[in-house]
C-alpha cells in the first residue's frame, strides 16, 4: 500500500423507491386494492427481472409489498 492513501471498504449500495397509492378514507376500497394487487405485480414481473438485467448485484435489495 502506498504510505498516503487508506485503503477502506465501500459501503454496500443503497436507493430507495417508494410508490404510495393514496385515496380518500372509505372511497374506491376495492378499486384502490386492485390497483395495488396490479402494480406490485407489475413490479416483480417487469420492473425487477429488468432491473436484474443490468444490476444483478441488487436482487436481495428489492422488497415489493
Amino acid at each position: 500500500m502506498h504510505p498516503h492513501f487508506i485503503v477502506r471498504e465501500m459501503q454496500k449500495p443503497s436507493f430507495s423507491r417508494e410508490v404510495y397509492l393514496i385515496g380518500r378514507e372509505q372511497e374506491f376500497v376495492v378499486e384502490s386494492e386492485i390497483i395495488a394487487d396490479i402494480a406490485k405485480q407489475f413490479v416483480q414481473e417487469n420492473i425487477i427481472p429488468e432491473s436484474l438485467k443490468f444490476a444483478p448485484w441488487v436482487k436481495e435489495g428489492f422488497t415489493v409489498g
